[in-house]
């Protein structure tokens, strides 16, 4: 055995004896005979100063890792087996070592001017340091209530005459090991009447020194503060139609509904994703999108909660952007679709009969694309399968969605209705919602980029536009009108690429019925169109192309080409389209599409 090994068992007896000292004082025959191990090691020519060197330098490094572990904000939130709380638990069993040495090494010193006990009174001093962290600074032991069951029970196996040796283990241990979580409930009247009105009975007594500890430690305080209004808007969130809720709704009850025996022989996963591919490459619309969007989100298999989340959110955006109207698909989706835009709607729902519903349809098309499916030897449930094939779900294109539907139905689906789509897909490619009156929820992402040269606005804004009660489009609303959170964002924007909105120019062009273009309808520099508004009894179609800048030769040069566009459109020809798109594209404006919702 080396130096070194010898070194580390003469300190693993230190420790030992320290320990059966403190716990078991009346084992002097245990006590006498690890003294005579660790007299037996010094035999070897090992020096005590090398011992006591290398225990001092551990308890150092002992006193700093444990402030840190102790500090570490997550042990409030993690649960245990956390790497936070393992951390933690090791620096309190770390101290205890400081603890069983200090008391070992007092008897093997006798002599007051030996390194032991010079070694002893450093020992001493780490854990006075120690102890003043937990008792005296910025820091509070209440954050350890998280661990009490842990330290309770490591606490029960100290005599009560030697707790107090144990700061870590024995403060604030008489309170529950939910007391942080019971601050968190009651901040607001901690804040406003200095009081925790749900603290148990057993430690009301205490609410002074709680709340002087709470207050005292920031970092603990600003996690109280923090969960509290997290809670809050988690609680709001749950009860919302939203996402979230329909995460929750699938979770809490989604486990009582049972596959069908012949999906699960076949493997769940691999059905599952079978009916999902098959679904993606027979998608004929949004609708259809949104609907197996949902259904792989809120009845698939092995999706983590995140991914579950996500796509759900997917959802609820594409959601918002619908109208009841639009929801076409098959008789055996609509019936859920159209019961999952009530939903959102707050509509009247029976959530746990939408959930039975929803599961009992998802459990139908697994056994009918079961039917097609082939036995499998052994079944493919790689998880990555299904997720996978949701990417491949919402990120596939679709011929017939959207604006894309509308202008080939105006355009009557002549073949050069196909190229002139391209040109608004270009022109959608970045879309901004905006509905009614509020403000863009992505104008943030044109402030942010530094490529913009004003007043273009590099991604055109396809919006949706509502009559108000005054009969007036505000397809841009003033400043004034913008509310929400993002309304500084806004007007950065606005500051930023157009400075004088006042000086806007803006051409109009409508897309008829018959699928031709209005006469493009120049405004220039007038303050009653200032914020693009226009009146009802102008609005006559549902689509326009609006282009808008500050300088009117730009909108000029916009409404020609929009007229040479409208002759190719007429002559049937596809020469020289690509040729105007480029040119469209280069123009020093900003583009907005507009789908107005005209009165019924």
């Amino acid at each position: 055995m080396n130096k070194n090994n010898y070194i580390v068992e003469a300190i693993n007896i230190l420790e030992e004896w320290g320990m059966m000292k403190i716990f078991e004082p009346y084992n002097t025959e245990g006590l006498d005979l690890l003294k005579n191990e660790y007299e037996e090691i010094l035999k070897q020519g090992i020096a005590q100063e090398e011992i006591l060197e290398a225990i001092e330098k551990d308890a150092g490094d002992i006193i700093s890792s444990s402030k840190k572990s102790f500090s570490d904000i997550d042990i409030i939130i993690n649960e245990p087996g956390a790497e936070s709380w393992i951390a933690a638990e090791e620096s309190m069993k770390a101290l205890d070592r400081i603890v069983f040495l200090s008391e070992a090494i007092r008897p093997f010193s006798p002599n007051e001017q030996s390194s032991g006990n010079k070694v002893l009174s450093k020992l001493e001093q780490l854990l006075e340091e120690m102890q003043e962290f937990i008792l005296d600074s910025g820091w509070s032991p209440l954050r350890l209530t998280v661990m009490n069951e842990f330290r309770r029970a490591f606490l029960e196996k100290i005599p009560d005459d030697k707790r107090d040796m144990f700061p870590w283990y024995s403060c604030f241990s008489d309170c529950a090991s939910n007391t942080i979580q019971i601050l968190i409930d009651n901040y607001n009247s901690i804040i406003y009447n200095f009081e925790i009105p749900a603290l148990p009975e057993n430690i009301t007594g205490n609410n002074p020194e709680i709340l002087y500890e709470l207050y005292k430690d920031d970092g603990l305080l600003a996690v109280v503060e923090d969960e509290y209004h997290l809670r809050q808007k988690t609680k709001e969130a749950l009860s919302a139609r939203s996402a979230l809720r329909l995460w929750w709704l699938s979770d809490e009850y989604g486990y009582e509904y049972l596959i069908d025996d012949k999906v699960s022989k076949k493997g769940l996963v691999r059905i599952s994703s079978k009916l999902i591919g098959s679904a993606t490459e027979s998608m004929r619309n949004e609708a259809e999108r949104i609907f197996w969007l949902f259904m792989s989100a809120f009845c698939g298999p092995n999706l983590s909660n995140e991914q579950r989340l996500n796509v759900l959110k997917t959802v609820e955006e594409k959601m918002w952007e619908m109208d009841r109207k639009d929801i076409s698909v098959s008789t055996e989706k609509q019936a859920m679709l159209t019961t999952l835009f009530d939903w959102f709607y707050n509509k009247k729902i029976d959530e746990k009969e939408f959930v039975k519903a929803a599961f009992s349809v998802w459990n139908y098309f697994l056994v009918e694309t079961e039917k097609s499916t082939a036995e499998a030897g052994v079944y493919d449930e790689d998880v990555s399968i299904f997720s996978n094939a949701i990417d491949k779900l919402a990120a596939h294109p679709i011929e017939d969605s959207g604006i894309n539907e509308l202008i080939r139905k105006l355009l009557g689906g002549t073949a050069i209705a196909v190229t002139y789509m391209k040109l608004m897909q270009f022109l959608v490619l970045q879309n901004i919602r905006l509905h009614a009156d509020r403000i863009p929820y992505n104008a943030a992402d044109a402030e942010e980029s530094e490529q913009i040269s004003s007043p273009i606005i590099d991604s055109p804004i396809s919006i949706k536009c509502r009559k108000n009660d005054e009969g007036i489009y505000k397809i841009l609303p003033p400043i004034t009108l913008a509310d929400g959170e993002d309304i500084n964002k806004y007007k950065n924007l606005i500051n930023k690429f157009i400075s004088k909105i006042e000086s806007l120019n803006y051409g109009v062009c409508f897309v008829e019925k018959d699928g031709k273009l209005s006469e493009c309808t120049v405004y220039k520099n007038s303050s009653k169109y200032a914020f693009l508004q226009l009146q009802a009894i102008e609005v006559k179609d549902p689509l326009a192309l609006i282009a808008f800048s500050d300088k009117e030769e730009e909108i000029n040069n916009f409404k020609h080409h929009i007229e040479d566009i409208q002759k190719l459109v007429d002559s049937k020809s596809s020469d020289s389209l690509l040729d105007m798109i480029t040119k469209v594209q280069k123009l020093n404006i900003g583009i907005i599409i507009c789908e107005f919702v005209l009165d019924l």
